[in-house]
């Protein structure tokens, strides 16, 4: 069985998802991209809970940073994934599997300097990547916190979607810190300066001893062959920690979090299937919750104690 995510209304978290077999289904192109930004868009507008702090699709996968104000993330990213695919494989005239069939990699982030660090890390993803040399020269969807503010159109794309049905025209969506507060505005422009900061930091060191020509560029970036594999590691096997930080004291108190609410969930699913149906369940349970409206204990986690 599959480690159940722990959803947290009002928490942070960056998400990532892998094409099937990594093969490059996201090539870049006009026609790509704006597939991608439609049914972004529409994902954001059924969806209002969800806020976008950062994200970039590279040519296999993609990175997402979102606020989850509701506790429907989940649903949103169910939604942003299965449209993403229907109309793409309609688009590559493809009937099989469009993302790959591993976990969704779901990570909460505990603190604004693990935030400021997530955002450097999808910035610096086509770099590392040596696709371009730098991010701004990526041709494909990405928002980073240097695009606060702004505001996007998606343009609802030919394919699939019938001129006739529900789904909009246009749909528009505001990315970034959005409440305008002024805590809230002191917060962006500080998570903005640290992320300029911190981006500027890891890029010089990278592009020591690195030239111009060690890049790929955009232009070949976009003439790659949407069933193209690549050959580097894909990294299957390794740690998938469901919440990160960059400060070891706090990264131990957010897996023992975790690794209790795992016992408690699966101790109340068991229970359930049993019969017991007023068994509660810890905070953090969406599908149980969602699906057959279990009983939440708010304080059962606290009740949880570690023999030494």
């Amino acid at each position: 069985m599959c480690k159940p995510n722990m959803i947290v209304p009002g928490s942070t978290y960056m998400v990532t998802r892998r094409t099937s077999q990594r093969m490059f289904f996201m090539t870049p192109d006009d026609l790509t991209n704006k597939i991608i930004m439609y049914c972004l868009g529409f994902a954001c507008m059924k969806f209002p809970g969800i806020s976008l702090i950062g994200y970039i699709f590279m040519s296999n996968h993609y990175h997402m940073i979102v606020t989850d104000h509701t506790g429907d993330g989940p649903e949103f990213f169910r939604e942003l994934n299965r449209t993403i695919a229907v109309v793409m494989n309609i688009r590559l005239n493809r009937s099989e599997n469009y993302w790959s069939s591993e976990d969704v990699r779901y990570q909460a982030i505990a603190t604004e300097t693990d935030l400021v660090k997530a955002l450097v890390y999808i910035a610096m993803n086509p770099v590392r990547a040596f696709a371009v040399s730098h991010p701004d020269d990526w041709p494909g969807v990405k928002m980073l916190p240097t695009d606060y503010g702004n505001n996007y159109c998606g343009k609802r794309p030919k394919i699939y979607f019938s001129r006739t049905g529900k789904c909009p025209v246009k749909v528009i969506f505001r990315c970034g810190l959005t409440s305008d507060t002024e805590m809230a505005k002191a917060e962006k422009r500080r998570i903005i300066n640290d992320y300029k900061e911190e981006f500027t930091r890891q890029y010089d060191d990278f592009m020591k001893g690195k030239q111009e020509s060690d890049f790929a560029g955009a232009a070949a970036v976009i003439t790659k062959p949407k069933s193209t594999i690549p050959k580097s590691d894909s990294g299957r096997g390794k740690m998938n920690p469901r919440w990160q930080s960059v400060f070891a004291h706090i990264q131990q108190n957010l897996n023992e979090i975790y690794q209790k609410f795992q016992v408690a969930y699966r101790y109340a699913l068991e229970e359930w299937r049993k019969g017991d149906y007023t068994i509660p369940f810890p905070p953090g349970t969406y599908k149980m919750k969602r699906l057959h409206g279990v009983q939440i204990d708010p304080d059962l986690l606290e009740t949880i104690v570690w023999e030494v």
